[in-house]
């Protein structure tokens, strides 16, 4: 007995150190993910998360009967729930509601569950799961399930009861979450207001303002939504990247607003601020397209096109625009250089300045040259009328030539609203669809290859005999023209 009882002795303490050993580990790498999110490093944070994890799977497993089981739990669910990994945290969180012993970790347990649950979109047991998990004694743990509440309220369609929630909430996210359920209750102002707030006290967090400023600027709230931006922006600890990103979204909702010189300018200060990042090559390819947008002449195109072809590899959408611009712009030179049919392509280029490459001035001044260039065409009047829609200056001395010297034009007539135009009119749009299959194509984008595809290579489709010669466009509509004689 005397050598049997102290090696039994031995064994058990042993036995202890394996278990607590692992839930300190357990411990240990939960705080080390918890920093690195703090930090920023998410990647850093899923692999210290998924070790954590792994520890408290290890203690759970094999020593289920030890009184710090509860812990590993209640760590593997904490853990399981950073790693979005929903369902096996709801099945840890679960096991923890049945087996704990303490009220405290209980509701502990009932956190990861609810989070879990909102995880698997199921926003009515994440509800009863945080109710439960309000009765902790903890702040901290009070202020998330509050949290957790909020968002399983918003996803049931319950904005102003979630905005109760996320205003008793103290967590870090929780005024983002105000201004959102304000969003979505339909109070724009108040959802101003907590954006205010936000850029003023609240830590930045520039995935999280990037969201809620598009949120903002969705609910007709972009003059605020700039106004924040200006905010966010001199924040000393707002990064020259972050700086960049943000200046470069602002950019980006002015263009889609329309708002072409406010756009211009954010792109402009994206540049200054970030040399030669990605975001200051994304600012060059919107401020290219911008340029050829207000283009006036020949040359502005070709300068645009040169500043195209100095901006480096740019990635994502604004690299796809920048490729499209460059084949337009090609394309738009083969089609100059067409001797076969010269009036058609003429007019199909001025299709796709209008269409396309977006600059009116440019396809305005090309419709208009038409009756000098073209006088015979049958697609002058069409060229005419498109220079008057665009408000060409000299619309009105356009208008006068239209009806005088192509009074008979299926297009003048149908403008007048002529009885018989709309049959004419239909014959020659359909005559020109024929022709189009024609159309020379840029091969690839930056070099402009004609490829004129032969008649003979399609199968037959012959205009109708009383058409004019037809020539190359993609009509935008058959509908009849409206135009004030």
């Amino acid at each position: 007995w005397r050598l049997v009882i102290p090696a039994l002795f031995a064994a058990l303490s042993l036995s202890g150190c394996a278990y607590y050993n692992g839930v300190y580990n357990a411990k240990h790498f939960a705080k080390q993910a918890e920093a690195s999110e703090r930090a920023g490093r998410t990647s850093e944070a899923a692999d210290r998360w998924r070790v954590a994890a792994m520890h408290a799977e290890s203690v759970q497993t094999r020593h289920p009967h030890s009184r710090w089981v509860d812990d590993a739990m209640l760590i593997r669910a904490r853990a399981l729930v950073h790693l979005e990994s929903w369902s096996d945290a709801a099945v840890v969180a679960e096991q923890a509601v049945r087996k704990t012993r303490s009220p405290e970790q209980r509701a502990e347990a009932w956190l990861y569950l609810g989070l879990a649950n909102n995880g698997l979109r199921q926003p009515a047991s994440a509800l009863t799961a945080f109710d439960s998990a309000t009765g902790s004694r903890r702040s901290a743990m009070q202020s998330e399930a509050m949290m957790g509440r909020g968002r399983a309220l918003m996803a049931m369609g319950r904005p102003r009861d979630a905005l109760a929630d996320f205003e008793r909430s103290r967590g870090d996210d929780a005024g983002f979450e105000r201004t959102r359920a304000a969003l979505a209750a339909g109070d724009g102002l108040r959802a101003a207001e907590f954006a205010d707030s936000l850029a003023l006290r609240q830590p930045f967090h520039e995935a999280q303002w990037l969201m809620l400023l598009d949120s903002l600027a969705s609910a007709s709230l972009q003059a605020r939504v700039t106004g924040l931006t200006d905010a966010l922006r001199v924040r000393p600890d707002v990064r020259a990247g972050s700086r960049a990103r943000l200046l470069l979204a602002d950019g980006e909702r002015q263009l889609r607003a329309g708002n072409d010189a406010a756009a211009a300018e954010r792109f402009r200060e994206v540049q200054r601020v970030a040399g030669d990042s990605l975001e200051a090559g994304v600012a060059s390819v919107r401020l290219t397209g911008l340029d050829i947008r207000a283009a006036e002449s020949l040359a502005d195109l070709r300068g645009a096109r040169r500043r195209l072809s100095a901006i480096g590899p740019v990635s994502g959408a604004a690299g796809a625009h920048a490729t499209d611009l460059a084949r337009l712009l090609d394309e738009a030179d083969t089609l100059l250089a067409q001797t076969r049919a010269p009036d058609a392509f003429w007019y199909l280029r001025a299709e796709l300045l209008r269409d396309s490459l977006r600059a009116p001035g440019l396809a305005a001044a090309a419709f208009a040259e038409m009756p000098a260039r073209f006088p015979d065409s049958p697609w002058t009047p069409k060229g005419m009328l498109a220079a008057i829609a665009l408000g060409h200056p000299a619309a009105d001395s356009l208008r006068a030539l239209l009806f005088a010297r192509y009074a008979a034009s299926p297009y003048a007539l149908a403008a007048r609203g002529s009885a018989d135009a709309p049959e004419r009119y239909a014959s020659l749009e359909d005559s020109l669809r024929v022709v189009l299959e024609t159309a020379p194509r840029v091969a690839a984008p930056g070099r402009a290859v004609v490829e004129d595809r032969d008649p003979a290579d399609r199968a037959p489709r012959p205009a109708p005999t009383d058409a004019p010669r037809p020539a190359v466009t993609p009509p935008r509509s058959t509908t009849r023209p409206s135009i004030d004689p």
